[in-house]
Formats: C-alpha cells, sequence, structure tokens
C-alpha cells in the first residue's frame, strides 16, 4: 500500500516559498526511491510566519501543522546570511528544533532545516543554463557576473539584479524581466544534480534522509 506524506514548509518570505517548493519536494521524491515502501508526496503545505519570534514561531507552525494539515515533516527555511550556517544553526535552528521535539503535546517533531549560504539567491545561481534560458540571453555567466561557486558570493541576490540589468543592456526587449518571476520556474525546472554541488543542499537532502530514517521509512 501506497503511504501518503504531508509536508510542510515555513520560510522567510513570498519568493521563498516560490522557489523552495517545487525543491522541497522534488528532493523528498528523490530520496523517497531509498525507502522500503511506497510513497506519494503529497503538495508542500505552506505555513506562514509571523516573524515575530523564531522558535516559538517554529514551534507554532509544528503545532497547527499537525492539527490543522496532518503534518508528517515540517521544513523551517532560514537563510544563513553568511559565508557560513554556524551562527543561524546556533541561534535558530538548533534552539527551534530542541523545542518542537521536547513539546509534550501533540505536533510534528520530525524537522528538516532548509538553511541556504547565503541566501536562497544563491540556489537560483546553481543551475547556470536554466537561469540563462529563464531570462532569454546568449550572454556567458562571466558577463553575467555569476562566475565562481554561488556560495562564495557576498550577496547573490544583488548578483542576480545585476545581472538581469545586464540581460536588459544587452536585449532591450527584455526591459520588463523581472526578479521575482524567476523564483517559481526556476524552482520549478533547477537541476537538482546541480543544486547537489552546494554544501548547503548536501546538507539538507541528508536532513531529507535523516527524517525519513526517524519515520522508520528508510532502514
Amino acid at each position: 500500500m501506497t503511504k501518503q506524506l504531508i509536508i510542510g514548509l515555513i520560510g522567510e518570505g513570498p519568493t521563498d516559498y516560490r522557489f523552495l517548493n517545487s525543491i522541497v519536494r522534488r528532493t523528498f521524491e528523490t530520496i523517497a526511491l531509498e525507502c522500503s515502501s511506497d510513497l506519494e508526496i503529497l503538495d508542500i503545505q505552506n505555513i506562514k510566519s509571523s516573524k515575530a519570534n523564531f522558535v516559538e514561531d517554529m514551534l507554532a507552525a509544528s503545532i497547527n501543522g499537525y492539527q490543522e494539515k496532518g503534518l508528517s515533516i515540517l521544513c523551517i527555511h532560514s537563510d544563513a546570511d553568511a559565508k557560513n550556517d554556524k551562527a543561524v544553526f546556533q541561534h535558530k535552528i538548533s534552539p527551534a528544533v530542541k523545542c518542537i521535539k521536547e513539546f509534550k503535546g501533540v505536533n510534528c517533531k520530525t524537522v528538516v532545516p532548509i538553511v541556504p549560504i547565503t541566501m536562497t539567491e544563491s540556489w537560483m545561481i546553481a543551475d547556470d543554463h536554466l537561469f540563462k534560458n529563464e531570462v532569454g540571453t546568449n550572454l556567458s555567466y562571466q558577463q553575467l557576473g555569476l562566475t565562481g561557486k554561488s556560495e562564495t558570493l557576498n550577496d547573490p541576490k544583488q548578483n542576480l539584479l545585476a545581472a538581469i540589468r545586464r540581460v536588459i543592456e544587452d536585449n532591450p526587449r527584455r526591459k520588463g524581466l523581472k526578479l521575482g518571476e524567476l523564483y517559481l520556474p526556476i524552482g520549478q525546472k533547477a537541476d537538482l544534480n546541480k543544486l547537489a554541488t552546494l554544501a548547503s543542499y548536501q546538507k539538507f537532502a541528508q536532513a531529507v534522509r535523516f527524517a525519513f530514517i526517524a519515520l522508520n521509512l528508510i532502514h
């Protein structure tokens, strides 16, 4: 019998949901192939954040997500906003996971962190061919100012905005191109193998595997 898996995602903002929804689902579907039973990954359930207090917000998401949506797994997203994820894990992710797991009531206790370095936009740059196709340019990544490993960029969002300006300068017919319209299609089409070259995505994928193990779906 096929088991249905309901996964929740709580992100930092609207563009994160647009980009991460498909990435999360496709990653779970890929790793589900390692499971001992047949799984159906249902549509990702977006859970809004109040942004008042990170730990309390994540706990509320785990409670409400379980009670209202029947979540099996809760993915919690927070950009590192730095060149490594040490601070965000120490001050946000680890305390939130501890609070969720130690909660005495009924909630979703299986948690998967998603912590891009430096920010979500670094994941958008990983698939170079896709980005160029989506913005409609023949300019090279070097000409677009997107060379080097995306996790090393100080501000990948600004790099993307600058790349879009170069695309428009090269092809004025692309004048209406906006970064905001790229999150959804890039998230839907990004090559997971290219994302897997990024350490932060590798950590996310490993957390997905641990979640399956915690639910006794991988032995």
